[in-house]
């Protein structure tokens, strides 16, 4: 585990190198941050402010729908209470011209109800890993399983890290690598064994939207990039999206004129 960890900090700073030059960034900037939705030790609301505070976005996309704040795009209650929510509303207190928006899939929480997603998802986890520890599992099988359960131990020590770890590219891979052998290679364990057919239509639910819900933000994003062009936009994310939307940002944002940036360039 300490090995494992050692390697990928030991490439933190061979990361996000190729930066374009000043003279050439467009006006609209996206930075990307990465969260962790439950404050930790080295990632609290207050860090998460101070961020906020040295980058000084003028527009904040937040990991919601529209329900979330439906009429005066002020969060509602609930919205509030997390550690994101702190964050952006003490920070429009402070910065009361930042404008906030919603740019997560529309009918998210709605979709998670209707499927009974997480207790499905729960059940799916403790039913594969009880069938690896009773001994149904073998060859190609146990590889997928014992390698999502080192990236997921791995991915959960990262996680007590500070918001420059979180947010470097090290992280981005990690979970990328996790979520490849998790979904590709639990589906070839689900596959593989009887007991758990009963959960392949799910499971493909699971993978089918996860991508779709990753696809609409980084459609969203760059919809709001248009909106509000000239600004300087922050995305805020759980961390387990990071990658993705980074990733197709990239390949987006010479056709659509911003300037992906992190956000510890601009501290």
């Amino acid at each position: 585990m300490v090995t494992a960890l050692c390697l990928f900090l030991s490439i933190l700073n061979t990361t996000n190198k190729e930066l374009p030059k000043k003279d050439t960034i467009p006006n609209t900037e996206i930075i990307v941050i990465g969260t962790i939705h439950s404050p930790t030790l080295n990632y609290s609301a207050e860090a998460l402010l101070d961020i906020l505070k040295k980058v000084n976005p003028q527009v904040i996309l937040y990991e919601c729908d529209s329900s979330a704040f439906p009429d005066s795009f002020q969060l509602l209650g609930f919205w509030r209470k997390g550690q994101e929510g702190m964050a952006v509303v003490e920070f429009q207190s402070v910065s009361p011209g930042c404008v906030l928006r919603p740019y997560d899939i529309e009918g998210r929480d709605k979709f998670y109800k209707k499927h009974n997603y997480f207790k499905l998802e729960k059940d799916v986890l403790e039913k594969i890993n009880q069938a690896y520890n009773d001994g149904k599992t073998n060859g190609n099988v146990q590889l997928y399983y014992g390698l999502s359960a080192v990236l997921m131990d791995i991915k959960g020590s990262f996680s007590q890290e500070s918001p420059r770890v979180i947010n470097s590219g090290a992280y981005d891979y990690l979970v990328s690598s996790e979520k490849h052998y998790v979904n590709e290679g639990f589906k070839t364990i689900i596959d593989s064994i009887p007991e758990l057919h009963q959960y392949k239509d799910f499971w493909k639910l699971d993978c089918d939207f996860w991508i779709k819900r990753n696809d609409t933000m980084v459609n969203n994003i760059i919809h709001f990039s248009k909106e509000f062009s000239g600004k300087r936009i922050v995305v805020m994310c759980g961390c387990e999206h990071r990658y993705y939307l980074v990733g197709k940002l990239k390949e987006k944002q010479k056709d659509n004129n911003f300037a992906l940036r992190e956000y510890w360039e601009l501290e």
